[in-house]
């Protein structure tokens, strides 16, 4: 079946989609997609949180922080104001998220 997309969530630095039809949700930032189920947006989003409340606010180039992804031996790498706009950009989409989605988050 193709894929159905609704936006959740969208700025300069990407969005968040929500697949009406397989229910995978999308992170495109930058130059990366991401196509995650709710557990892998679930564990994608608490890494991301995780490291932003780590990060240094002074971080606006180095591209020195590192978060894992689902897919083993692969993590992204942000400088602290790429994280900042990540986590703001996903936190809007996680609010507006269909209801389907929101239960298999908790």
């Amino acid at each position: 079946m193709k894929c159905k997309h609704t936006i959740l969530a969208q700025s300069d630095f990407g969005y968040v989609a929500h697949c009406e039809t397989c229910h995978r949700l999308q992170i495109g930032f930058g130059t990366v997609v991401l196509s995650l189920t709710a557990v892998e947006f679930t564990h994608f989003r608490q890494a991301v949180i995780r490291k932003y409340g780590l990060m240094d606010p002074n971080n606006r180039t180095n591209k020195n922080i590192f978060v894992e992804t689902s897919a083993n031996n692969v993590q992204l790498a942000f400088t602290g104001l790429e994280l900042f706009h990540l986590n703001s950009l996903i936190a809007q989409g996680e609010a507006v998220m269909p209801v389907a989605s929101q239960g298999l988050l908790s």
